[in-house]
């Protein structure tokens, strides 16, 4: 799995920005958008998309949206799966 929590390998100042852009984008579009986005990060989406994708193994990893601790921040979200055999190259 790549990443890294809540940014921490970016600048302090990069972090900040990206908050702001966030906030300004969410209040230009909307509460539907914000709704559309969170069901599109949540778990049960990623898994719906995993078992549509035929994936036999896999694993959602994440919560998605933003963080319950820290209403500044997001979550990340992933699907860990192993490749099978005959797919692999």
């Amino acid at each position: 799995m790549t990443g890294r929590a809540r940014g921490s390998r970016y600048p302090e100042w990069a972090r900040r920005e990206f908050i702001r852009r966030k906030r300004e984008s969410e209040a230009a579009n909307g509460p539907e958008a914000a709704r559309e986005f969170a069901e599109a990060r949540s778990p049960e989406t990623f898994r719906r998309l995993a078992v549509e994708a035929g994936l036999p193994s896999f694993e959602v990893i994440g919560e998605g949206g933003l963080g319950p601790d820290d209403a500044d921040t997001g979550i990340g979200i992933w699907v860990r799966f192993t490749k099978e055999a005959e797919h692999a190259r």
